[in-house]
């Protein structure tokens, strides 16, 4: 375990711990013990799929009564130790100096979109009346500005609601931006869960509405360029984000020829060193490919349809473009006090057959990044792939 901070104190209203400890109880108390339990206003939770969903939500309640908690399981972690597997992480905020509102959304296969305006509504409303003075005019916060007040969203990384869920969210909160990840489940893609109110939920979602008195930037990192090589969706199963078809050929066959490969090689290393992009606006982002379905179609982490035009991408130096994105941080901000951080699984996967990891975790370390792998990332309005997104915290 280790504490950015000595145990039982805030620095700037932030306090840091993580656990290594293989039951849920064991790993809590490990935290509690190196938490100020009775100062705090908000903990974010992120845990490895070692851990039972349920006992954890359980224990972090008892632990810590009436504080607001939300997290999710991962497909790994970003701690103060860098990039790991299998454990619990948590990140606190003091009651002196932040304000959070949270919310859980449950039932997101049948998700309303004007019920999601509406719960987006209430929260904004709630949250202004509580936020006091850590609230202020003007709530816009982009790459080349700051704010004080930000929407963390954590979804079930199995159930596909998050474009439909971000737009709807994305339409009552005005200018306030939007962060987070959907939970994952290492590479295994079965189980995932997300935390509130002491229990674990699936086919949900936590929300928070989060305020400061401090300085914060949102930002997000995309290290892939298009190629004139060109696949189109000609078959698709949309609600199930399943291509059946790239250019009239089945999906994973014309897949592998496009990076020269047969079918039989395409694996979740493959995807992560070859993946496709799809253009909106004036960007490309990508769209990552989970897996190989026996009947040859592909499985999808981001929203596809028949008709799109996605280009296969190439890789530029994903480290070099990651200590860029923490340069043009700490130019605006200052260093950060704490970055969250939502990491697609596959880009780590990437970074691990570049041999690129421990660089990547070092500078990590040193800009205070807590965060989590992800099954996709949250941004603003966007659901995006294979990006590192978040936002930083100045002092």
């Amino acid at each position: 375990m280790l504490n950015i901070v000595e145990p039982g104190l805030l620095d700037d209203g932030i306090a840091v711990a993580m656990s290594r400890k293989s039951s849920a109880a064991e790993a809590v108390a490990e935290i509690r013990g190196a938490m100020p339990t009775d100062e705090l206003a908000l903990l974010i939770v992120y845990f490895g799929g070692c851990y039972d969903a349920g006992a954890l939500a359980k224990a972090m309640a008892a632990a810590f009564p009436g504080v607001e908690i939300v997290g999710c399981s991962t497909a790994g972690e970003l701690t103060p130790e860098g990039i790991c597997d299998d454990t619990v992480v948590v990140a606190g905020f003091g009651r002196d100096e932040f304000t959070a509102v949270t919310r859980s959304i449950t039932g997101l296969s049948k998700l309303s979109m004007r019920d999601t305006h509406q719960f987006a509504a209430d929260a904004v409303r709630e949250h202004r009346e509580r936020a006091g003075p850590h609230l202020r005019r003007s709530d816009i916060c982009d790459e080349s500005s700051t704010n004080h007040t930000f929407a963390l969203l954590l979804t079930d990384g199995m159930c596909h609601p998050e474009e439909k869920l971000v737009c709807a969210l994305s339409g009552s909160l005005h200018n306030i931006p939007l962060i987070g990840g959907s939970a994952g489940d290492g590479l295994r893609f079965r189980n995932t869960h997300v935390i509130h109110g002491g229990r674990a939920h699936s086919d949900a979602a936590v929300f928070a509405l989060i305020s400061c008195r401090f300085p914060m930037m949102t930002f997000s990192s995309s290290h892939f360029s298009p190629t004139p090589v060109k696949l189109v969706v000609t078959s698709a199963d949309v609600d199930r984000r399943i291509v059946k078809e790239l250019n009239g050929a089945p999906a994973a066959q014309e897949y592998a020829a496009a990076i020269g490969l047969d079918q039989e090689s395409l694996s979740p290393r493959c995807f992560a060193a070859h993946p496709v992009a799809v253009r909106v606006g004036g960007g490309y982002y990508v769209r990552s490919i989970k897996e190989v379905n026996d009947d040859g179609s592909l499985s999808f982490l981001c929203a596809v349809d028949e008709g799109i035009v996605l280009s296969l991408a190439e890789a530029n130096d994903i480290v070099g473009t990651t200590q860029k994105t923490f340069d043009k941080v700490r130019s605006a901000i200052g260093v950060p006090r704490l970055v969250l951080a939502f990491e697609c699984v596959l880009r780590r996967v990437e970074a691990e057959l570049q041999q690129a990891e421990r660089k990547l975790s070092d500078i990590y370390k040193s800009n205070n990044v807590v965060g989590f792998h992800t099954y996709g990332e949250q941004f603003k309005t966007l659901h995006l792939n294979q990006t590192l997104s978040g936002i930083a915290i100045g002092r």
